[in-house]
């Protein structure tokens, strides 16, 4: 698996998985009271547009449900500017 996650551990699926695709990610939680992610990282070009397919599912009761963020790593709201690590190119 390529990304990172924080809150939780990542692990690759066979099952369930969207029609079409062989892998999916589970992500299971540390902790019910803090939220998890995964990142990954994409560049795109200048002019470029981006798509992003995303199945999300939840297999338990959760106050926050599961979304997809897109973030610019330039502009990430959970890294403060002081320890902003710019991305290599």
């Amino acid at each position: 698996m390529s990304g990172a996650a924080t809150g939780g551990v990542v692990s690759d699926v066979a099952s369930p998985v969207p029609t079409g695709k062989t892998v999916a990610y589970k992500i299971a939680l540390e902790s019910a009271a803090f939220p998890a992610f995964m990142q990954r990282q994409v560049y795109v070009e200048a002019g470029a547009y981006l798509e992003a397919y995303v199945n999300l599912y939840k297999d338990a009761s959760m106050a926050y449900l599961p979304r997809v963020q897109i973030v610019d790593a330039f502009a990430d709201p959970l890294v403060a500017p002081a320890t902003r690590r710019w991305p290599r190119r």
